[in-house]
């Protein structure tokens, strides 16, 4: 169960970031 709770968390880091990365880049979707 551990890990499902840690999966969650670095998904949601993990999409913050990339979101960023698309921006810069300037990728809509």
């Amino acid at each position: 169960m551990g890990r499902e709770v840690r999966r969650e968390e670095w998904r949601e880091e993990w999409w913050e970031e990339w979101r960023e990365v698309r921006w810069e880049m300037g990728w809509e979707e």
